[in-house]
């Protein structure tokens, strides 16, 4: 008997069982995220959609906000179309909230009229009655004019493979890596994510805070009281802007009612523009400039433009501005 054993034993493996199926997580947990993270994303999602000219929140927590959490504006500034998005971070979201968020935003007045209202859901809206109740909610904007998109878990989720910064920021780099996948995860490699952010903001104010105040402590009843902090001790001013205004006013052949052309009809400055075109059309007219003022703080005018420009003599508080706006956007 041959003790030998056969070649073909010691052979490598000339077939392998396929590999194991690894299928990337298709769904994100946004019932983990809070309801301001929630806004949040949305908000950053619609402005990575093709063609947005602007984006911006619609009304502040405990305003009345219609059912509209955020607007857009699709297109350049003179074919810009409006979209409406509501953001709903809630755990039932049945038939009769849809119903409800459709009939809330018809209840509105919209001028232009949004071409698109969208809902923004966390949770997955495919059961039958909630699709059943999409598609009657489709058929009365239709008739309006307006088309229904809904963006629910598994609709964000499709968006945001697409986007894993911010899959990073609003959930974490682990989530990146089974959602995304590895190379995402080395695109994002020199990064900062959105925790890193946050811990740095909160580094800067306090090295900010620090250095304010013991430039500038503040005054004090005794030695032994604690100066009040600066962002509790600063009061924003206000700014004035001043316009030039083009008024269309009647002849003095068509004025009438015992007006004159050198006593302009009381009106809401604001509406001016559209008042004059009503003229326009109605009479003969000639134009006169009024100067008109309009104040707000310094906190609602900032945000208007990318850029502004602080001039003042020494002493009229240009720094101290600046200091409190580098203090309230580190926090």
């Amino acid at each position: 008997m041959d003790s030998r054993i056969p070649a073909y034993l010691e052979s490598p493996p000339d077939h392998l069982p396929q590999p194991p199926a690894v299928t990337r997580v298709q769904v994100l947990p946004f019932d983990e995220v809070t309801w301001e993270n929630f806004e949040r994303l949305c908000l950053r999602l619609i402005r990575h959609e093709a063609e947005i000219y602007q984006c911006s929140l619609y009304g502040e927590r405990g305003q009345k906000q219609r059912g509209i959490d955020i607007i857009a504006y699709v297109g350049g500034p003179s074919q810009r179309r409006v979209q409406a998005y509501q953001c709903k971070h809630e755990e039932d979201f049945g038939p009769s909230k849809i119903k409800g968020a459709v009939d809330k935003f018809l209840e509105g007045r919209w001028d232009p009229q949004p071409s698109m209202f969208v809902i923004c859901s966390s949770i997955s809206l495919r059961s039958i009655g909630v699709q059943e109740e999409i598609l009657k909610q489709t058929g009365k904007l239709e008739k309006e004019g307006v088309e229904l998109g809904i963006w629910d878990a598994e609709s964000l989720s499709g968006k945001l493979k697409e986007h894993p910064e911010l899959v990073d920021d609003f959930f974490g780099r682990p989530w990146v890596e089974v959602f995304n996948g590895s190379d995402a995860v080395s695109h994002l490699a020199d990064r900062l994510t959105g925790q890193d952010i946050v811990t740095l903001r909160g580094r800067l104010f306090t090295l900010y805070r620090t250095l304010f105040e013991r430039h500038d402590p503040g005054l004090s009843r005794s030695p032994l009281e604690r100066p009040v902090p600066f962002l509790a001790r600063y009061a924003p001013p206000d700014i004035a802007e001043h316009r030039t205004v083009i008024v269309a006013m009647p002849s003095s052949s068509t004025v009438g009612l015992g007006k004159t052309p050198d006593e302009p009809e009381q009106r809401d400055m604001s509406l001016l523009p559209l008042q004059s075109e009503t003229i326009r059309r109605e009479h003969p007219t000639s134009q006169r400039e009024f100067a008109i003022e309009r104040r707000e703080t310094v906190l609602q005018w900032l945000p208007k433009s990318c850029r502004s420009v602080v001039l003042g003599e020494p002493g009229t508080g240009k720094s101290a501005l600046l200091r409190f706006i580098a203090l309230l956007i580190s926090q």
